[in-house]
């Protein structure tokens, strides 16, 4: 590879990872606003601060487990689109929280246990 050659090649690959870079903060981005939406949609329901975190740290934990398994099942060629199940999995995870954020408010768990 020639001198031009290679400095070409290394400024596309720049820019390649700039995008990446750019889309990996958008994504970022969008899991904070998320959070912030989840917290306030916990406070609107009146639940305190200690429930709502609370919720949301086995929400985490849960789509942390899901993404694991999505990942196993994505290297020994099952699932598809790894990208597109990704999308899917952390907009059912969200449904799943806003869900539990309803229920824990209809539900007040009992102050003695």
């Amino acid at each position: 590879m020639t001198k031009a050659g290679l400095k070409k090649h290394m400024a596309s690959l720049r820019q390649m990872w700039c995008q990446e870079y750019s889309a990996g903060l958008a994504e970022e981005l969008l899991r904070e606003d998320r959070q912030r939406a989840l917290r306030r949609f916990g406070k609107e329901q009146g639940l305190k601060q200690y429930e709502i975190d609370n919720i949301l740290n086995r929400s985490s934990a849960s789509l942390q487990k899901k993404g694991y398994r999505l990942m196993e099942d994505w290297q020994h060629g099952r699932g598809g689109s790894i990208v597109r199940r990704g999308k899917q999995l952390e907009e059912e995870q969200l449904i799943e929280t806003m869900k539990a954020l309803k229920r824990d408010r209809k539900f007040p768990k009992d102050k003695d246990t």
